[in-house]
């Protein structure tokens, strides 16, 4: 069956700030031991930073678990004009036989490896792929933040999305499990055509996601030979960690 949350991506998406978020990244870069020229881009989704990324210059290998996420991807890049290479596949399994100088794990990827073996066989994966001295930069969800902002979480909240011609009506709830650190997120959303002002689609999506506290991240990276170099609570160098912070977002060095 064609998945709906792959379908419509971009659409649920387009409230991000994609080039903020890919200047953050160029920025973050510069910590790298050297020039980065090569980036790997762990669960790409339909590829907007992969693509963004190509654009400015670097260049970029995009992989993600969803054949559907990844013909997207490929769709895009080529409107674009671009030719960044994109592959089907799981972190931990795949063999790439070359080397980057830098990775990405954008929207909470390393939230979807709920288990501490699985989370442990990724990051042990993307560091075998990264030069030393290279960069890992992600982010994900802090517990404590989540928790002190639980009544936010925790009941259902309604968004209103553009993407081209479509507009989408989004509801969120979020049920948070603190004590396994896990939260199931369910979506629930209506698409509505704006050229013919009809209602076209409407689709749930059920998430599970792994949601950290600082230390267990600290840990892990530790663990996998990476060296924290900065923790922020959002795409901004400017932007301030604080224990209350429901994101948290990670520049790390392979060491």
């Amino acid at each position: 069956m064609k998945s709906k949350y792959a379908e419509y991506y971009d659409l649920l998406y387009s409230h991000r700030d994609f080039e903020g978020e890919v200047q953050f990244l160029i920025e973050a870069f510069k910590f790298a031991d050297f020039r980065v020229n090569n980036v790997l881009d762990v669960g790409c989704g339909s590829g907007a930073h992969t693509i963004a990324l190509t654009r400015k210059g670097f260049k970029v290998v995009g992989i993600d678990l969803s054949r559907e996420m990844i013909s997207n991807a490929v769709k895009k890049a080529c409107e674009a004009g671009v030719k960044p290479r994109f592959l089907v596949g799981d972190i931990r399994k795949l063999t790439l036989k070359r080397k980057f100088d830098a990775a990405v794990a954008i929207y909470g990827v390393l939230s979807y490896f709920t288990g501490d073996k699985d989370l442990k066989a990724a990051l042990d994966a993307i560091r075998s792929y990264l030069r030393r001295g290279g960069i890992f930069i992600f982010d994900t969800w802090n517990l404590l933040g989540v928790y002190a902002f639980k009544h936010v979480y925790q009941e259902p909240t309604a968004e209103i999305l553009r993407w081209k011609n479509f507009l989408a009506v989004k509801s969120m709830k979020w049920r948070i499990n603190f004590e396994n650190e896990e939260a199931e997120v369910k979506i629930d959303c209506l698409v509505l055509d704006l050229m013919s002002n009809k209602l076209v689609d409407f689709f749930k999506v059920k998430l599970t996601l792994k949601i950290f506290t600082l230390r267990e991240i600290m840990v892990n990276l530790e663990e996998s030979k990476f060296k924290v170099l900065r923790v922020l609570s959002d795409f901004s160098f400017s932007s301030k960690f604080t224990i209350d912070s429901p994101d948290i977002v990670v520049v790390a060095k392979r060491i």
